[in-house]
């Protein structure tokens, strides 16, 4: 069941009902599924992820090569926590950075009609993205993946096509906001939400909710909702965006 087509470089599908090719493109690159069998599973606020065993994935982030996306960051859990809350059934939904996906599988589980679930490394869609959604039972006819950039969205995205854009600790680098936040400006619908999840200040690096809210500045209203964790010295954030009228 080959779906979609894209440019050189990217690789975008759905499952297929074999579980193992995905999607082929011109170049001949495959999209498939590469569950470690040696992995252990996990609960997240009702999502199951696999957890990849010491040393078997990358455990630092290489700007340009690797974002993180094996690993599962708190922020991750707070946006799960906050989704309760929201309306899916019927919406398109988008994530951006999605690593394991956990809150793209959430919408897929609860009445989204569609949910891509995005990552810029093509490894964490195969190993981890896709196995998680398998391992969910995710309805096959919703769900697609993407390994590509946030500057490539509009080459392989319909424009305010969205209406509800995820997204958990994306901004920890100052200099990759602007990036996203044209991105998400790109995919939301007028209409639509975006919800992200994100630590204050990122000790070490340059991101910082105050850096987004800067960027968003006359393109989207915001709302900043508090982490409560009182076991975390680290203040977190849920942000939620709408267009400004």
């Amino acid at each position: 069941m080959l779906l979609y087509f894209s440019k050189i470089d990217t690789i975008f599908g759905r499952i297929t009902t074999n579980h193992s090719r995905i999607w082929k493109s011109d170049t001949m690159a495959e999209f498939t599924s590469q569950l470690d069998p040696s992995w252990s599973t996990k609960n997240y606020s009702g999502i199951l992820s696999y957890i990849p065993s010491k040393g078997s994935v990358p455990s630092d982030v290489v700007p340009g090569k690797y974002e993180g996306g094996f690993q599962l960051w708190e922020c991750t859990v707070d946006l799960l926590k906050y989704m309760k809350n929201t309306e899916f059934k019927n919406k398109k939904v988008f994530e951006m950075g999605c690593g394991r996906g956990l809150p793209g599988i959430y919408a897929a589980l609860n009445g989204a009609s569609e949910v891509v679930l995005q990552d810029y490394n093509r490894d964490v869609i195969e190993k981890l993205t896709i196995p998680n959604a398998q391992l969910n039972k995710c309805p096959e006819d919703v769900i697609k993946f993407s390994a590509s950039a946030w500057r490539d969205v509009s080459s392989l995205f319909s424009e305010k096509s969205y209406e509800i854009v995820l997204a958990s600790e994306t901004i920890y680098r100052k200099e990759q906001i602007p990036e996203f936040v044209e991105a998400i400006n790109y995919l939301l619908s007028n209409d639509g939400v975006a919800i992200i999840a994100a630590k204050r200040l990122y000790f070490g690096l340059s991101g910082s909710v105050f850096d987004l809210i800067d960027q968003i500045k006359g393109q989207f209203t915001h709302e900043l909702i508090p982490v409560n964790d009182p076991s975390s010295n680290v203040k977190r954030d849920i942000i939620v965006l709408k267009r400004a009228n």
